[in-house]
């Protein structure tokens, strides 16, 4: 986290935690949007017949249908994107359920890294080779963990490297994300997971508020694992469910 332009809601009055966490979910997708706008394109559907079109009338053996070819993959990816921006966008809690974070982790990754908001940042994630499986919302842990990841890479600006860890303790599941940004200010460290606190102009303050809302629903945490100059670590811990098949 960087800038001195911290800000605080100087209303005594917070929003609910159900309030909180469906605000917080529209600044995240709104955080992924600008390094969409050179990847999506609305016709896409218009776009894929007239290729579908064109490729039944070219010859398989020309240079044309396989260009073509091309074209509809690219647009097909597009589509797919744009699909799982939506599908965040507009998911709800449902019912908790058995949740596999490690696989949580990886799905948050991977959307992140098919965004160009994360081109020039180094992602890398590290899960057990078994599902770790926790109790909740599938929806709701992926939500913070997309909070938490959009946090490190907005920290690490235009380069730099940004981890997520999961690893199963004795009766929880820790997922730790760390950048190597400038770190949290000193003094900063007990105002970061309050509503609407922002050290960046132009967001909403809502991503921290929103994970720790999310992790005490589930009967966890998060917690700022380091600070001042080695960049910072977060930490959401949750409750380790009861062994059993992972969703």
């Amino acid at each position: 986290m960087s800038g001195v332009n911290a800000r605080a809601a100087t209303d005594s009055a917070s929003p609910n935690p159900e309030d909180l966490i469906r605000l917080a979910r529209s600044a995240a997708v709104g955080d992924l949007v600008p390094g969409l706008v050179h990847e999506l394109n609305n016709p896409l559907l218009a776009v894929l017949g007239i290729v579908d079109l064109l490729l039944a009338e070219a010859d398989p053996a020309a240079a044309s249908h396989r260009r073509l070819g091309v074209v509809r993959e690219t647009a097909v990816e597009m589509r797919s994107l744009l699909r799982a921006i939506r599908d965040f966008a507009n998911g709800v809690a449902g019912p908790d359920g058995r949740v596999d974070v490690g696989a949580a982790a990886m799905e948050t990754v991977a959307l992140v890294r098919r965004t160009s908001s994360a081109a020039d940042v180094e992602l890398a994630v590290d899960t057990p080779p078994e599902p770790v499986a926790a109790t909740g919302s599938r929806a709701e842990i992926r939500q913070a963990l997309l909070h938490l990841l959009t946090n490190g890479i907005a920290a690490v600006g235009n380069q730099g490297m940004v981890t997520v860890s999961v690893a199963r303790r004795t009766a929880s599941i820790a997922v730790t994300i760390a950048d190597s940004g400038p770190g949290v200010p000193e003094g900063l460290d007990g105002l970061i997971f309050e509503p609407f606190f922002t050290t960046w102009p132009g967001r909403a303050g809502l991503g921290l508020a929103a994970t720790r809302a999310i992790a005490e629903r589930h009967g966890g945490s998060v917690a700022l694992a380091a600070g001042g100059d080695r960049g910072a670590a977060f930490v959401l811990t949750l409750p380790a469910a009861e062994p059993g098949p992972a969703e």
